[in-house]
């Protein structure tokens, strides 16, 4: 039984396999090592961008990934899924966020700190490896774009509302570096996390779709 589900998860081309083990090489990588190269020089580039607009907006988008607004909007985002009956939705898009949960457990496991160039305050008092709201944003922002390229027929709503998605996302990663409350590497290590995890929720739950018989999914919605 569990051969089976490791064979639904990671297939036959290898691919997840080989991305699950990129990750676990990031965190033993962010064990040993408390900053990458490259990590001081991008952080500080970054920051090299402020402007009071641009500050305003990136300190938004990263208070999209605390956990009280996640936890909403991600409530939010299932209730509104079951509302417009679309059960099996709200329930892979609750599946594909838990994930996160264990994010505050790694992170300890890892023991990386912060770096000191916070531009907000309080700054976070939690570790930095790996990044919480990357993890969050690739993994929610994820499942809505395979949910839009798979319930969207019109094709400039689909790609108009993945290309805001892709974007939403890659602007969290960089909020967390501008704001200077984590190494770009915690950011990499957050979306590597959550990549791995989004995928093999999808090809989990794609395997379980394909072994439905004619009818079972209206079954399954009742």
């Amino acid at each position: 039984m569990m051969g089976g589900m490791l064979s639904r998860i990671f297939g036959k081309d290898g691919a997840l396999a080989g991305g699950a083990l990129l990750t676990v090489a990031a965190f033993v990588l962010a064990w040993v090592f408390p900053v990458w190269p490259g990590d001081m020089e991008t952080l500080l580039a970054v920051q090299g961008w402020q402007t009071p607009a641009l500050t305003d907006l990136l300190r938004a988008v990263s208070w999209l990934g605390r956990t009280p607004v996640a936890v909403a909007l991600t409530a939010l985002a299932v209730a509104l899924l079951f509302l417009n009956r679309r059960r099996a939705d709200a329930l892979l898009l609750a599946l594909a966020v838990l994930p996160t949960a264990l994010v505050p457990a790694l992170k300890p496991l890892i023991g990386r700190p912060r770096p000191d160039y916070a531009l907000i305050d309080p700054a976070p008092g939690t570790l930095a490896f790996p990044s919480g709201h990357a993890a969050f944003a690739l993994l929610l922002g994820g499942i809505l774009i395979y949910l839009a390229g798979q319930r969207l027929r019109n094709p400039w709503l689909r790609h108009g509302l993945r290309g805001c998605l892709a974007l939403l996302i890659l602007l969290v990663g960089v909020s967390r570096v501008y704001l200077g409350v984590h190494w770009p590497s915690d950011v990499i290590g957050g979306y590597l996390y959550g990549a791995v995890a989004l995928a093999a929720i999808i090809r989990l739950w794609d395997a379980r779709a394909g072994s439905f018989q004619p009818g079972d999914a209206e079954r399954a919605e009742l």
